[in-house]
């Protein structure tokens, strides 16, 4: 297992700020929104130039979370593709849009996972679906598990734990990372918890080498590096 934090950008300004100094593995987040997206993505090969300068250690890359089903998908996906591979990175992560209904839904699976295997085979990089259970969401896990498409699993979520476990023992060969955070009756993405150290070592059970990433709310940010060394401390060692 490979641990590290999510760090994210919206401008190129914050890209230089939040990245230059990091020095822990992370997950890097490419901007949220389309809008910013499309203000840097021009300068994504300066982007990747300047985290090998830097020496960054990027574990996976977040893509924007544009809808799938825009017909604009596969030519940003290929370009995050690219750029993933420019900084030796395997792994990217999808949102699954929202639908209106379940009609379109289930009429847009098919033609989705057509591309996500197209962009796999072009890229040379997995294309993973981050795991939501709207269900509006283009794909829930379930879904993801019928279509056989590789996860990643964002424990916050997924509402009940048992679920949480559950998928791990029936999916965890095509899961390639995991989001960890613990969840309260309002908020996600709040620090560890001891569901999570269950995650991990249930994980660990299984010998599974994918990527960790602790994903937590803004306020939280400040116990990121104290709970990635506390992972590091629990878990290496047992490898």
């Amino acid at each position: 297992m490979k641990f590290g934090i999510r760090q994210s950008f919206d401008t190129f300004d914050q890209f230089e700020e939040r990245f230059r100094k990091t020095r822990v593995p992370i997950e890097l987040a490419l901007p949220y929104q389309m809008g910013n997206y499309n203000r840097i993505r021009n300068r994504l090969p300066e982007l990747a130039n300047l985290l090998r300068e830097w020496g960054t250690k990027v574990l996976s890359v977040h893509a924007p979370q544009g809808k799938l089903t825009d017909p604009d998908f596969p030519k940003w996906a290929m370009e995050v593709g690219w750029f993933a591979a420019l900084i030796g990175v395997k792994e990217i992560t999808l949102h699954p849009s929202r639908c209106p209904n379940e009609a379109e839904r289930l009429m847009w699976q098919e033609e989705i996972v057509h591309i996500l295997k197209q962009l796999q085979a072009v890229c040379e990089v997995t294309f993973a679906l981050e795991t939501f259970e709207g269900k509006k969401r283009l794909f829930t896990p379930y879904d993801i598990i019928h279509y056989g498409l590789p996860m990643v699993l964002d424990v916050a979520h997924i509402h009940n734990h048992s679920d949480v476990m559950s998928i791990i023992e029936q999916y965890h060969a095509s899961i390639v990372t995991v989001h960890l955070s613990a969840k309260g009756e309002e908020k996600h993405h709040l620090p560890i918890d001891e569901e999570c150290l269950e995650v991990v070592e249930k994980l660990q059970e299984y010998r599974w080498e994918g990527n960790i990433i602790l994903e937590y709310l803004p306020e939280y940010h400040n116990r990121l590096e104290e709970d990635l060394n506390l992972l590091r401390e629990m878990f290496e060692h047992k490898r």
